[in-house]
């Protein structure tokens, strides 16, 4: 998987939908500083992955909505993926290792 980081205000007002078809190609998009986020204007729903300031996972809320507004107060940073990406049996290890610094791509 490879995570991208969203640091400009537009690639995090866009999120996912910067890649229409990022459904096909495993990827998330890390939203660091970040404990709220919206899916408004996504036309699917996405997981969602909450993780605290040393990159563990707090939250994981699976299929999502559009349309929905989502806080976790103790986060310090979002990864959005792919509704049903969470379902996978590796996907934490993934998320934690891009998080580490090893996958991510900015």
């Amino acid at each position: 998987m490879r995570l991208y980081c969203a640091r400009s205000f537009a690639a995090r007002l866009l999120g996912l939908r910067l890649w229409p078809d990022w459904g096909a190609r495993p990827r998330g998009l890390l939203l660091p500083g970040c404990r709220a986020v919206h899916t408004l204007g996504l036309a699917q729903p996405v997981d969602l992955v909450f993780l605290d300031a040393a990159g563990r996972v707090v939250r994981v809320l699976p299929r999502v909505d559009p349309g929905r507004c989502v806080l976790c107060r103790r986060a310090r940073a979002v990864v959005e993926l792919p509704a049903g990406y969470c379902a996978r049996r590796d996907w934490r290890a993934q998320v934690e290792a891009a998080w580490l610094g090893r996958k991510i791509v900015v």
